[in-house]
C-alpha cells in the first residue's frame, strides 16, 4: 500500500474535523486556535497518525493527551509528539480513555480523540473499537476512527447513534499501514 497516499488522507481527514462548521466557538473560532485532540493507542499505526498531523499546513491540530494501558508506550510516544510536532508541553498520559475522560469532563484539554485501538473483540474488552468509540463520542467530544469502524454492523449501528445523538464529528480512515 502505497503509505503516503494514506497519511495525506489521515492529514485531510483531521483537517476538515478541526475546520468542522458544527465545532462551536469555544472549541474552534477563526483566531487561530488549534484543535486539541487526544490519541488513544500508542502502537505502531500511532506514528503513522503523529506523521500526518505534523505534514498539516497549516498545523491547527495540538495533542493534548495519549491514551494507552502500557505506560512505556504511553510515555515514548508522549516525548514523540512533543518533539515530532515541536509542542512546548508533554501531552498529559492516561491509561484508559475512561481515566481521560473523567479529569476533562468541560472538555478542556481535548475536544476531540483520535482512536487507533485493535479493531477486534478481545477477551478483557469486547469490542474496543466500539466501547471507546462510543464513550468519546457520549462525551459530546468529536472522533477519528480507523476502519473497520467496528466488528458487527450492532456494534457499528451503536457508533453510528453516539455520533448523531450528540452531534459531534465522526470520521472514519481507512487504515494507513
Amino acid at each position: 500500500m502505497g503509505g503516503a497516499v494514506h497519511l495525506a488522507d489521515v492529514g485531510k481527514h483531521k483537517q476538515q474535523l478541526s475546520q468542522h462548521p458544527n465545532m462551536n466557538e469555544r472549541q474552534h473560532d477563526n483566531s487561530g486556535r488549534l484543535l486539541r485532540v487526544a490519541m488513544v493507542g500508542c502502537g505502531n499505526i500511532s506514528s503513522y497518525h503523529l506523521d500526518a498531523i505534523r505534514a498539516l499546513k497549516p498545523r491547527r491540530v495540538i495533542v493534548t493527551a495519549v491514551v494507552d494501558p502500557d505506560d512505556s508506550s504511553a510515555a515514548t510516544f508522549s516525548r514523540a509528539v512533543t518533539k515530532k510536532l515541536q509542542q512546548r508541553v508533554e501531552p498529559r498520559i492516561f491509561r484508559t480513555i475512561d481515566d481521560a475522560l473523567a479529569a476533562d469532563p468541560r472538555l478542556e484539554l481535548f475536544e476531540a480523540c483520535d482512536v487507533m485501538v485493535p479493531s477486534w473483540d478481545t477477551p478483557e474488552s469486547g469490542d474496543l473499537h466500539e466501547s471507546v468509540a462510543v464513550k468519546v463520542l457520549q462525551s459530546g467530544r468529536h472522533l477519528m476512527l480507523e476502519k473497520p469502524i467496528a466488528v458487527t454492523s450492532v456494534a457499528a449501528k451503536r457508533i453510528i447513534k453516539a455520533h448523531h445523538d450528540r452531534h459531534v464529528q465522526l470520521t472514519q480512515q481507512p487504515q494507513v499501514w
